[in-house]
């Protein structure tokens, strides 16, 4: 049967392997879970990239791919995901290994409270207008200061 209707998958500490499985995401009105909120693969092995349907996951509210060895871009249709909800947005992204800039796309994820990009390989500036979009109310955006220069990461960047 179709998942049609799911709101919530948490598949965490499952020693699942491989690609996340692109089923996962909608490409058009008719496939994948359109109306999933929140999606919990943290603590297993995924080890390929985080697909750019990621940004097709327009009513995701909470995203948790922590602790798995998720690599390359992170990709910047993620500053779309949720955009059908007003629910505050929690993204952990934490302990994979991402590598390149952070996205000045994910200052869009609106409301946002908190974004956890540590233990990854980013580096770069996230400031400026990047900063200046990010949802006011934000609680945490953590990465990793010595890599990336981040003038709004709370806990702040010294």
């Amino acid at each position: 049967g179709r998942l049609y209707n799911l709101k919530k998958l948490v598949l965490s500490d499952n020693a699942l392997s491989g690609a996340i499985p692109l089923l996962l995401f909608p490409s058009d009105s008719n496939s994948g879970l359109p109306a999933l909120e929140e999606l919990n693969l943290e603590i297993n092995d995924f080890n390929e990239t985080l697909p750019d349907a990621i940004g097709n996951m327009t009513f995701l509210h909470t995203l948790r791919l922590s602790n798995n060895n998720l690599n390359g871009a992170i990709p910047s249709s993620l500053g779309k995901m949720g955009q059908f909800t007003n629910m505050a947005k929690n993204v952990r992204l934490e302990g994979n290994r991402f590598s390149g800039y952070i996205p000045t796309e994910l200052s869009q994820i609106y409301p946002l409270d908190s974004l956890n990009l540590q233990d990854n390989k980013l580096f770069g500036n996230f400031s400026g207008d990047s900063c200046s979009q990010i949802d006011a109310n934000l609680k945490v955006f953590s990465v990793d200061c010595d890599q990336v220069s981040c003038q709004c990461c709370i806990p702040a960047c010294l």
